[in-house]
């Protein structure tokens, strides 16, 4: 199954492809027409939203209504195999220290703003999940703790050689590599990660190889150091870089 999205000149035009039979709508956004061109050429109700259900304009009496629900079907069948689980993660990473108690997030911004958030859900709902995070930062030197930092606040804090580092003091190889390795013990089918080169040192990229080969998600990469791929090995069945 292939799905893809073209601008020719001023016309957007989308192909889906299931088993071999192809689906293509084309939408003018200038002139508001929106067609499906291919298996048939028709007007339709809209085609400017990703794979539309095909509603005709008015009545077609060269289609017949099987037809057009074959080509639903296509279309339904599609959907499902595209709805995959993405995270996108960047182009900086800046975790707060304390954040609000109240909203337990499932799922990471961004930035990270919201990593002590995740990591409380885990610690709840996925303490295995909590567990991992905790180890993968051990093999750092450090030690992580979430918990309540003042009414209505969660806090995580890291331990090292030092003392306390409140997470938004961490140094910044630390907290991207804490925010990467949350996000694989998320698990989304996809990873994207802008400047993934952001702060990684040779240390935190010797941590973060091994969870890039042992979990089933695929990370898509935009690096801009050659040495950083050679640091984390890069493998097409685990990482796609884009340098």
């Amino acid at each position: 199954m292939s799905y893809g999205l073209s601008l020719d000149g001023k016309r957007v035009r989308q192909t889906i492809s299931v088993g071999g039979e192809e689906v293509v709508f084309e939408w003018v956004p200038s002139k508001s027409i929106h067609r499906l061109i291919k298996p048939i050429d028709v007007s339709i109700a809209s085609a400017d939203v990703i794979m539309p259900t095909i509603r005709t304009q008015e009545h077609v009496s060269i289609v017949a209504e099987e037809d057009l629900e074959r080509l639903n079907n296509l279309i339904l069948t599609a959907r499902r195999r595209l709805a995959l689980d993405a995270l996108y993660i960047g182009p900086y990473v800046d975790p707060r220290s304390a954040v609000d108690a109240s909203k337990l997030s499932t799922k990471l911004d961004r930035h990270g703003r919201n990593l002590a958030q995740v990591l409380s859900y885990l610690a709840l709902h996925k303490p295995n999940s909590f567990d991992a995070v905790k180890t993968h930062v051990k093999k750092l030197g450090l030690s992580l703790a979430v918990g309540l930092a003042k009414p209505g606040k969660i806090g995580a804090v890291l331990y090292g050689k030092s003392g306390k580092i409140p997470l938004s003091k961490a140094p910044c190889s630390i907290k991207m590599f804490l925010t990467l390795a949350t996000a694989l013990e998320l698990a989304p089918d996809i990873l994207f990660v802008e400047n993934f080169d952001y702060c990684l040192t040779p240390k935190t990229a010797e941590a973060l190889t091994p969870l890039l080969r042992q979990k089933k998600t695929k990370v898509v990469a935009e690096i801009h150091r050659e040495e950083v791929a050679e640091w984390i090995r890069a493998d097409k069945s685990t990482i796609v870089v884009d340098l």
